[in-house]
């Protein structure tokens, strides 16, 4: 069903700008200055505005974790700046999922999370024959809260992981096949 397509592709935002949220500011423990990688942070800045000059097609595998079940769906997306990402399943008609944060917003986020997390380089690694540079993003405690895996050549992101408060996987989007603009002109 389309509709929970639509749904699952949100998921991982969420999940995200949930642990970002959850924690009032007042409770957040103090890091050390410097305590992140510069780079890692640079890369996550780069991804940020990717999309909204990136044209891309693929096929996205997105899995979720609820209640002890894991549910999967393979879908075709088409993102397209400043529209958004079309998103249908086993060729039924798309769904548009809007753009719904500009840079400004994206930045803001960006820096909540590596206020509350530390970010770090954690490789190289390929996804869908496409080099990629992979960050991590620590609690405080050191468990592992998401790895994103972002485009060498356009900063997107190809895949993203996140992980619950016992390090079990909530979700995981990754693109399996993609094509960017140079390779597929979109239409």
């Amino acid at each position: 069903m389309v509709r929970n397509a639509a749904h699952l592709v949100a998921v991982p935002l969420v999940v995200a700008l949930v642990l970002v949220t959850a924690t009032p500011a007042h409770c957040r423990p103090a890091r050390p200055p410097g305590d992140d990688d510069g780079p890692a942070v640079d890369l996550l800045q780069r991804a940020t505005g990717a999309a909204e000059g990136t044209s891309y097609r693929g096929v996205q595998d997105v899995t979720t974790w609820l209640d002890g079940r894991r549910v999967s769906q393979r879908l075709t997306v088409h993102h397209v700046p400043g529209r958004g990402t079309y998103v249908s399943e086993h060729g039924r008609p798309g769904v548009l999922s809007p753009d719904r944060l500009d840079a400004g917003s994206s930045r803001v986020l960006l820096g909540i999370l590596t206020a509350t997390y530390r970010v770090f380089r954690a490789g190289r690694a390929t996804v869908a024959g496409r080099p990629a540079d992979v960050v991590g993003v620590r609690r405080p405690g050191g468990a592992v809260v998401a790895r994103y895996w972002l485009d060498h050549a356009s900063g997107i992101v190809l895949r993203r992981a996140v992980f619950d408060a016992a390090g079990a996987p909530a979700s995981d989007s990754v693109l399996r096949a993609v094509a960017m603009d140079a390779d597929h002109p979109s239409g």
